[in-house]
């Protein structure tokens, strides 16, 4: 009897935990959402008017601000997938363009520095029937790591052909030459709210949930994720895509856009009105 109430305390600890990591992450994000919004308008308005120097100076709030806004959209998603309220979204959907869209997003990071992204996907021609933005948010969390830990060489993101669990799939593979890792490190890798050590914590920041996140999202869809590292000899990690299903599991969805449409903006946020109100504006 003791040890059944002691697991409902835990449990119901654990439950006040994820509510109020999902809580505070919305209310983090709220404002967070109008700052980047009206940097954009700002953005829009340096560049019409020739000034650069505000210009440069709209895209670093910009950056920062998308920035923070994954460290908070990564926590929201660990309190879900900790409260098991995470779900797949299955549609069709173009694996090589998908990776390609997630390349794009690191590429500015990788701008200053001497390391080349090389992208080989010779097998990816297939369509593809799982959640495009939860695979894509896993290859951006590993491409983030490789672009944060690789200072030369290069990010090379690697997919073939292999059956997974007895179906049809893929395996992704993003390789770089950058610190990589001791076996001590790798048991923790993917580990929440853990780095491979806590100096990696200081020197290039993260909320250490990125790992942890792409290994529940991975397996969420019936794949499974691993690595493969060296210290000095950069790391490997792979990642399987069941692309097996039914015919009849298939849905063809039809998207119809009317030429005029009304739009109603709701929101309890006054300046997230405005924002959405400006922006689609500016959409026609």
């Amino acid at each position: 009897e003791e040890e059944t109430l002691a697991r409902q305390h835990a449990d119901d600890a654990n439950r006040a935990k994820s509510q109020f990591l999902a809580n505070m992450s919305h209310e983090l994000r709220t404002p967070l959402n109008a700052i980047i919004g009206y940097s954009e308008m700002m953005l829009e308005d340096a560049q019409d008017d020739g000034r650069n120097a505000d210009a440069d100076d709209h895209k670093r709030i910009i950056l920062a601000g998308k920035r923070l806004l994954l460290n908070i959209n990564d926590i929201l998603d660990f309190s879900k997938i900790e409260a098991g309220r995470m779900d797949a979204e299955i549609g069709e959907f173009d694996l090589n363009e998908m990776i390609n869209n997630a390349a794009d997003t690191i590429r500015p990071a990788l701008a200053e520095k001497d390391v080349d992204l090389i992208i080989d996907l010779p097998e990816l021609s297939q369509k593809v029937w799982s959640d495009s933005h939860k695979l894509e948010q896993c290859v951006i969390n590993l491409l983030s790591n490789a672009s944060k830990f690789t200072h030369e060489g290069e990010i090379r993101i690697k997919g073939y052909a292999q059956d997974v669990s007895g179906l049809s799939g893929y395996v992704i593979e993003v390789a770089d030459t950058g610190i990589g890792m001791s076996e001590e490190q790798l048991d923790t890798i993917f580990k929440p709210f853990s780095q491979a050590d806590n100096s990696f914590t200081r020197k290039y920041g993260g909320t250490g949930l990125g790992l942890a996140i792409s290994k529940d999202l991975v397996g969420l869809m019936g794949g499974d994720i691993w690595v493969e590292s060296e210290i000095d000899k950069g790391s490997q990690f792979f990642f399987t895509v069941n692309l097996g299903y039914r015919e009849s599991e298939r849905t063809n969805i039809q998207h119809s856009v009317k030429p005029h449409l009304n739009i109603l903006v709701v929101d309890d946020s006054e300046t997230a009105r405005e924002v959405l109100h400006s922006q689609l504006t500016s959409f026609g």
